[in-house]
């Protein structure tokens, strides 16, 4: 249980921007290859297809999570989740999942699509620079594992979101209700709206460049 009484906030594109708190989170938390410059977060809110979620306690912001809502397939890609170092390990991080599911849900149904499920990027184990770096990541698949999403059994390259570096990740997948895990056909379709609906419309990447991650990802999709 937890001390503080918490509320969830959806964001405006206005709201993000005055949030000095959330961007101070969100910097502190990802690597900078990670990172995505803020305008494309403020334009995703413009645009009527992101999400920007604010947890706060004591009138001060404490997590924060983005969300891109997929039309094709019909799933809400969560971006970015992070909480302020005081409110990890509380619960905190699994409440804000929730709002954000269900929030992005609730928004793809007023629009007329039915929720496939929910997808996440992950930093790979194997690729980590040292023990507590691979700690910290499997520590983050496992979260998503305790909150019923599964790794998928494939490589996964971010593309260059910092401008410059594609970053070879996981992903995770959490089925909606009445749905199954995907198979290698809707994965491939996932990716495809992920790159594609979020990287080119939203963030601006060069179509040329994920099509040449998508040409080489069919080269060599690993099996694990």
């Amino acid at each position: 249980m937890m001390d503080d009484e918490l509320v969830f906030i959806s964001l405006t594109a206005a709201d993000l921007l005055r949030d000095r708190s959330w961007w101070e989170i969100y910097e502190e938390a990802f690597p900078l290859t990670e990172l995505e410059p803020p305008h494309v977060i403020v334009n995703s809110l413009e645009m009527d297809v992101g999400l920007a979620v604010a947890v706060r306690a004591n009138d001060s912001t404490i997590a924060i999570a983005t969300a891109h809502l997929l039309k094709d397939p019909p799933s809400i890609f969560l971006v970015y989740l992070a909480t302020t170092k005081n409110f990890r390990g509380r619960g905190c991080g699994g409440e804000l999942l929730e709002y954000t599911w269900i929030t992005g849900h609730q928004r793809l149904s007023d629009n007329g699509y039915t929720t496939m499920g929910l997808v996440a990027e992950v930093d790979a184990p194997d690729q980590s620079i040292d023990i507590e770096d691979r700690s910290i990541r499997e520590r983050r698949i496992a979260f998503f594992a305790r909150h019923g999403a599964e790794l998928l059994p494939y490589s996964y390259t971010q593309p260059p979101v910092d401008g410059v570096n594609t970053v070879p990740m996981r992903l995770v997948f959490r089925p909606a209700e009445g749905h199954g895990q995907p198979d290698s056909a809707f994965s491939e379709a996932l990716v495809r709206a992920m790159y594609f609906e979020k990287y080119h419309a939203v963030n601006g990447i060069a179509e040329d460049s994920l099509t040449s991650l998508l040409t080489s990802r069919a080269r060599s999709i690993l099996w694990l």
